[in-house]
């Protein structure tokens, strides 16, 4: 079920090296998922409210602690992007599930070098727009 995967996912991510300036976007077909302090930092940056955070994870001893989560829509992903390269000047890194148990890194991307995440910074802009974007 649902809350197996969950467990699953948790231990995995617990088990990433800590990186304090990049933010972990998982993607999930229709939607995306953000955890841990990362989970937090979007939860209040972009929705200004934590109310829609759940915790994955069934608690067990000597298992990880439960993980916050915060899922959103695509709709929302290139909003977030756009805010935490531009604004926030973090590093992201979008994961892809490589397999049942696996997740690999799809593209990243750190304040100076964007071109991976070109289409999520100036999608449905014109052309003029990207210029101004660039130089202000």
């Amino acid at each position: 079920g649902e809350s197996a995967a969950e467990d699953t996912f948790v231990k995995f991510y617990s088990k990433l090296p800590a990186a304090p300036d990049t933010l972990r976007v998982f993607k999930r077909g229709d939607h995306y998922t953000v955890h841990g302090t990362d989970a937090v930092t979007i939860a209040n940056e972009v929705f200004r409210t934590t109310t829609s955070m759940k915790s994955w994870g069934t608690v067990k001893k000597n298992g990880p602690p439960q993980l916050d989560t915060l899922e959103f829509k695509n709709e929302k992903y290139e909003d977030i992007i756009r805010l935490l390269i531009n604004k926030k000047n973090k590093k992201v890194e979008v994961y892809v599930k490589k397999g049942a148990f696996d997740w690999g890194i799809e593209k990243r991307a750190t304040p100076g070098n964007v071109s991976t995440f070109e289409d999520e910074l100036f999608s449905d802009r014109p052309m003029d727009s990207r210029v101004t974007m660039s130089i202000s």
